[in-house]
């Protein structure tokens, strides 16, 4: 997007152009005088991307969230589950998920009874499988930075997760995971599905600014 000024109107800084998802003010500095100015989203911050809400699937999928505009990215997850099942994770490009046996993950989890946790699963087919350590509770949410999933490069994944369940040992789990991807690929978005039953909620795609 460029900037150019109408009859009788003064414009300054119209060589400012904006790229896809940044952002500009017009300024008023006078009768029918403006000035262009970039906003701070344009060199820093989170920009949304993609909001997905969904209801009673068993697999969501986010396609072509991930580009050369970003380099890294921000997922912030909430579901109900119809099931206490694990969560998992799958990068997706072209439209289809990446099922080979090249991630590897890593989570540790702390619930209210004390109860310390951690699963270190490698050679898996998916990112990640969030679940408590008894088994009964479902992830409710999760903050996710995403590094460097578009570029032809190993891609990784740190942030947290919590769960709830009314059964079970473990009434509210919360943790730690890691993930990493050990073959160089670029990839476009995601998909998550749980183990079993279905999950409602909603799914928020962040791009993180460059500068």
């Amino acid at each position: 997007m460029t900037f150019a000024a109408g009859a009788g109107v003064t414009v300054t800084n119209t060589a400012q152009t904006l790229a896809q998802y940044q952002s500009a003010n017009l300024i008023r500095t006078g009768l029918n005088a403006w000035t262009v100015t970039p906003t701070s989203g344009g060199s820093s911050g989170l920009t949304l991307i993609n909001a997905t809400t969904f209801s009673a699937q068993s697999s969501v999928s986010i396609s072509d969230v991930f580009s050369a505009t970003y380099e890294n990215y921000v997922a912030i997850m909430s579901f109900v589950s119809s099931a206490n099942a694990a969560i998992s994770f799958r990068y997706r490009v072209s439209g289809a998920d990446n099922t080979t046996s090249n991630y590897a993950y890593h989570t540790q989890n702390l619930s209210n009874a004390s109860t310390a946790y951690a699963a270190s699963v490698a050679s898996t087919a998916t990112a990640l499988a969030l679940t408590s350590s008894d088994g009964t509770a479902s992830v409710k949410a999760a903050s996710m930075n995403i590094f460097r999933p578009f570029a032809t490069d190993y891609t990784s994944i740190m942030g947290f997760h919590n769960f709830s369940t009314t059964s079970g040992t473990q009434p509210y789990v919360g943790g730690l995971l890691q993930s990493g991807f050990t073959a160089t690929t670029s990839f476009t978005g995601f998909t998550v599905f749980p183990g079993s039953g279905t999950i409602t909620g909603t799914i928020r795609v962040y791009g993180v600014q460059n500068g």
